[in-house]
């Protein structure tokens, strides 16, 4: 798997698990998971100063894309590290 500017690209197929936390700041917070810059994998919406986590496994082929997209421009993620954390990982 490569990482470049937000996105992680597949480089050897198998079964992935996706691990998402965020926590909301200034206002209601959305997000989505998003694989081949088009296919929604998650969707979460969470209200302001709350938490949201959200776990996927996806079977992944060589070449497909990963990223994260906030779906509101004035929503911002909690300033802890902690609290913000996007991990792939591959498991077979």
């Amino acid at each position: 798997m490569e990482y470049n500017n937000g996105v992680f690209l597949i480089v050897e197929p198998g079964y992935y698990r996706i691990i998402m936390q965020l926590k909301s700041r200034d206002d209601t917070l959305r997000y989505r998971i998003i694989k081949n810059s088009r296919e929604n994998l998650i969707y979460s919406r969470m209200p302001k100063w709350d938490s949201s986590s959200s776990y996927y496994v996806a079977d992944l082929v060589l070449f497909d894309m990963i990223s994260v997209e906030l779906v509101q421009d004035r929503a911002t993620v909690g300033v802890d590290s902690d609290s913000n954390i996007f991990q792939i990982e591959k498991i077979n």
